[in-house]
């Protein structure tokens, strides 16, 4: 078996992606291009197996001009989830016409495609995916010879040979398809989903937030320090195959979302702090309207991605609360907190961390023993999680002051 990711639905995902990064750096024109959307992507590239010379009449007729869309949605959905295979009537014709001359159709039509479409980005995140990938019926699927040659497009920067190359084999060659059906019907919603997130590695095998919390009696604030590490295939597990990291913060206060700073941004043992932007933003309809929008662009691709995030806010007293959830399924879940005590009169020792995980699994996972919540340790708090957690779970930490120091704490 493949990875799951060497597929159409994959292939279409990640044009998408990229295209939408050259747009965001404004590298391409919204108003003239034509692979803005899932929709528009598959139809062009449907146009280009109409143009291959000895297909049927029905693939022609229906697809030659892209501008119609004739493949539209709910079907675009199927194939990018993985739920259904391409048109097997379409993958049959293509099977009967020689592979050379399809490809190199395919290439023919890549070749004219508009100036400013990030081939280059396309072929770069094909290269990375193929190259990780884990092989098992290696005579059933050809994946070695399809190896060879798409890394020999690649030294010879064969761009359009390469992406025509791929498309085939992804169209042709092995299915879309990723679960099967019968199967699948038999688990419930959030157990599908989680197994569809870790069969395309959109998860984490780690992570880790830990929160190292400093009291400013005087100016009644706690200054808290966050040190986030996670270990995962792609920057953000439930975008695969950006090269783009964004994330929004949320706080109740205009005050709080300005003290808000990161400190330090590490991929792969780089820092990339230098390039860090942090934008404000307002959402009125949300509670805590005041957001501070984390981003970070261009980063190198690699087969897999250790990143550390730190960075620093100011809170008010007496109750600081931090809530996180999951965006996709993690391995292993970890939060941590520790307060520093810092003062003369031992006034942080007069407070306490309290939290859990959220989850509907969580007297069956402790009953278990795979959650372990560590309180003993002075001023430390910690809870670990040693199952899969899927998306949407999450934990929400409190400081608060302890049992019969609250007087003390808000005088």
């Amino acid at each position: 078996m493949l990875d799951k990711n060497i597929r159409l639905g994959s292939f279409i995902r990640i044009v998408h992606e990229t295209v939408l990064e050259a747009n965001e750096e404004s590298l391409i024109s919204k108003d003239n291009f034509t692979w803005t959307t899932k929709k528009k992507i598959i139809n062009m590239l449907l146009s280009y197996v109409a143009a291959v010379e000895g297909i049927d009449d029905l693939t022609l007729n229906l697809y030659a001009n892209p501008e119609l869309e004739n493949y539209s949605y709910p079907e675009i959905s199927y194939i990018v989830s993985g739920e259904r295979n391409f048109d097997s009537s379409i993958v049959r014709n293509l099977k009967k016409i020689n592979s050379e001359t399809v490809i190199n159709s395919f290439k023919e039509n890549l070749s004219r495609v508009e100036k400013g479409f990030p081939k280059e980005k396309v072929v770069n995140k094909i290269h990375i995916l193929v190259n990780k990938s884990i092989l098992i019926e290696s005579k059933k699927y050809k994946f070695k010879s399809i190896l060879k040659r798409l890394n020999e497009c690649k030294e010879n920067n064969f761009i359009d040979l390469y992406i025509a190359t791929y498309f085939y084999y992804v169209l042709v060659v092995v299915p879309n398809k990723l679960v099967d059906q019968s199967a699948a019907e038999k688990l419930n919603y959030m157990t599908l989903k989680m197994k569809k997130c870790i069969d395309s590695d959109e998860f984490y095998e780690s992570h880790h937030r830990h929160h190292d919390v400093y009291f400013d009696k005087e100016n009644r604030r706690i200054r808290v320090k966050r040190t986030e590490s996670f270990v995962s295939y792609f920057l953000i597990p439930g975008s695969p195959y950006s090269t783009s990291f964004h994330r929004a913060i949320s706080f109740l206060t205009q005050e709080g979302r300005d003290r808000f700073k990161v400190l330090q941004f590490i991929i792969n043992g780089i820092d990339y702090m230098e390039n860090v932007k942090i934008t404000p933003e307002e959402v009125i309809t949300d509670r805590l309207k005041y957001k501070a929008k984390i981003s970070l662009k261009d980063i190198p691709l690699a087969y897999k991605y250790d990143v550390k995030i730190v960075s620093e806010s100011v809170e008010e007293f007496p109750i600081y609360e931090l809530k996180f959830t999951l965006v996709s399924p993690s391995k292993h879940l970890k939060v941590s907190a520790t307060i520093h005590s810092d003062d003369k009169d031992d006034f942080s020792n007069k407070w306490k961390v309290v939290g859990n995980f959220f989850t509907p699994f969580l007297k069956e996972l402790i009953k278990k023993g795979d959650i372990k919540n560590i309180v003993e340790i002075p001023n430390h708090y910690s809870l670990e999680c040693f199952e899969w957690l899927p998306a949407g779970v999450g934990y929400h930490l409190r400081v608060r002051p302890k049992d019969g120091f609250w007087e003390d704490c808000l005088r």
